[in-house]
């Protein structure tokens, strides 16, 4: 202090000072006076509303970003359905992005914004309803409205179960799955069957039902005569979702292991193993069958269908004897993603009908790749690899003979090659095309022919190639004739018939606008200024 200002003196000044309040102070519980300002909680301090977002009952909001009048405010929203889908409505009433919390169960986050979407997302920005079946209490979510089925729609089947009851609930099931299917009727669709193996041959007749099980759950009959594991007629829609189907033959009896039939039943076998069969795997007759996730082995016939409808995703047949993998007689087949190998006989085979061939894998079948007889096609971004064998009479890669007019018939993006072929079948090792009318295919490689093979790479009759790498053919419009460069170009396990990098087969295909926006692997094309010739498409360094 100065020494010439006496400490009394100044005492009533800092007094005075005290006793006056800051009016622009505010805090949590302290709120400004005016309702013309707004606390500033960084600051604690009042600051002043801008005209434009002040609002009452006669001065409506009219900023679309702030449309809202809260507390005399604009504000961007008052609950989270103003904010849209992905967005939620803060405690400033601001939108702001959703988060939920990742987990193996329900969220409360999620729950809390609708109880039908329960489950947070791979991300953690927004919710979704069930997508297994073990996310539902009851057991058993409908994936494709992604909603938990619940228990009043189920009928419950396990081993400690009994029949006598009507099976409503995990508690009380049935005993036997034949005991069970009785039970279905259209308000109570569903059968759960809780693990276990069940010696038990099926027959379903006018019934709609989707039957789901538990890890584990079987149905493994011992087959004493020639029959059926599961028989499908009538008007029948049936589901059959993680139940694996096996026949356990006794003796030289002829066991189906899934029989459909009837122009207005169907099948659908998602997620399972179907094994065991002395006949035929699957058997579709006027059928419509369905495949997703579908392996078949062990099994003369894989699946066969005749004046019926087969559509088979992300599934495998492969170690059948004596016939063929997959068979469509007057029947329309489409294929994808899928793997037909190890075959006896001929891979696949469409006669009558139309095979549409997408992204598959068709490789060591004894007799052949693929064969198609009278009917339309379209096969892309495919491997037809290693089909025949030394010593073996066989079709080759793929052989088309089309006697009458078809269409459409596309051959477009395959790589087929290392097949072999000796005796009279086919007139050419890895592809022999025959039409009634002109055939014209694009952006393939047809290449590898072994030295055993008695007839030639190639033989066209009414087929065009173009803008393709074909071994001992370099005529046509923008064809080749160079080694492809293939990663392993080899016979059996081990071979690998992608592109090198710095393939002649590289931003060869056709130029411009082709339509096929993947290749056999799902990666884009083209990497580079055109699409690659073949099934693969080389990513860019």
């Amino acid at each position: 202090m100065h020494p010439s200002i006496p400490y009394l003196a100044i005492l009533p000044l800092l007094l005075a000072g005290c006793s006056t309040s800051n009016a622009s102070y505010c805090d949590e519980i302290t709120p400004c006076a005016s309702e013309a300002s707004a606390c500033d909680l960084e600051r604690n301090e009042c600051t002043a509303v801008p005209e434009v977002n002040q609002c009452d009952e006669a001065n409506l909001c009219s900023d679309v970003d702030a449309p809202f009048c809260v507390n005399s405010v604009c504000v961007a929203c008052e609950i989270d359905m103003d904010c849209g889908e992905d967005f939620v409505c803060d405690s400033e009433n601001q939108c702001t992005p959703f988060t939920c919390t990742r987990g193996p169960g329900e969220d409360a986050s999620c729950i809390a914004r609708d109880a039908a979407t329960p489950f947070c997302s791979a991300d953690g920005a927004s919710c979704r309803g069930c997508a297994e079946h073990s996310e539902c209490d009851s057991g058993v979510c409908d994936s494709e409205i992604a909603e938990c089925i619940p228990a009043s729609e189920i009928v419950y089947v396990e081993k400690s179960g009994s029949d006598a009851g009507d099976c409503g609930d995990v508690e009380s099931p049935c005993l036997s799955v034949q005991a069970g299917l009785e039970k279905i009727y259209p308000e109570r669709s569903y059968l759960r069957i809780l693990g276990g193996s069940y010696d038990e041959q099926l027959s379903i007749t006018n019934t709609r039902v989707t039957i789901v099980g538990s890890e584990g759950a079987t149905i493994e009959p011992i087959i004493e005569v020639n029959s059926t594991v599961l028989s499908i007629d009538g008007t029948s829609q049936v589901v059959v979702d993680g139940v694996n189907l096996r026949a356990n033959p006794l003796g030289d009896v002829f066991a189906t292991v899934v029989k459909c039939v009837g122009a207005n039943a169907s099948v659908q076998l998602l997620d399972l193993t179907v094994g065991g069969a002395t006949n035929v795997g699957v058997d579709g007759r006027e059928c419509a069958v369905t495949g997703k996730r579908l392996q078949v082995i062990g099994a003369p016939l894989g699946i066969s269908v005749t004046d019926g409808q087969l559509d088979l995703d992300d599934s495998s047949i492969s170690v059948t004897t004596v016939g063929n993998g997959i068979t469509g007689v007057r029947t329309a087949m489409t294929i994808t993603r899928s793997t037909i190998a190890e075959c006896d006989d001929v891979g696949v085979v469409s006669k009558d009908g139309s095979l549409t061939l997408t992204a598959s894998n068709v490789k060591g079948n004894l007799l052949g790749g693929v064969r198609i007889e009278n009917s339309d096609y379209a096969l892309t971004n495919n491997f037809v690899l290693d089909n025949g064998a030394p010593g073996e009479i066989s079709w080759g890669g793929v052989t088309i003979e089309n006697t009458d007019v078809h269409s459409p018939q596309q051959l477009d993006f395959n790589t087929i090659a290392g097949n072999r072929i000796t005796g009279s079948l086919s007139s050419a090792a890895n592809l022999a095309c025959s039409t009634a009318s002109s055939a014209i295919g694009h952006s393939n490689i047809v290449y590898q022919t072994f030295p055993e093979s008695s007839q030639p790479n190639v033989e066209l009759s009414n087929c065009i190639l173009q803008y393709s790498n074909i071994e001992g053919e370099s005529g046509g419009i923008g064809n080749l004739d160079a080694p492809p460069l293939f990663i392993n170009p080899v016979s059996g396990l081990g071979a690998d018939y992608h592109l090198q990098q710095g393939s002649p087969s590289q931003d060869t295909a056709l130029p411009g606008e082709t339509g096929v926006e993947v290749d056999y692997d799902g990666d884009p094309r083209p990497q580079g200024g055109r699409s690659d010739m073949g099934a693969d498409e080389v990513l860019a360094r």
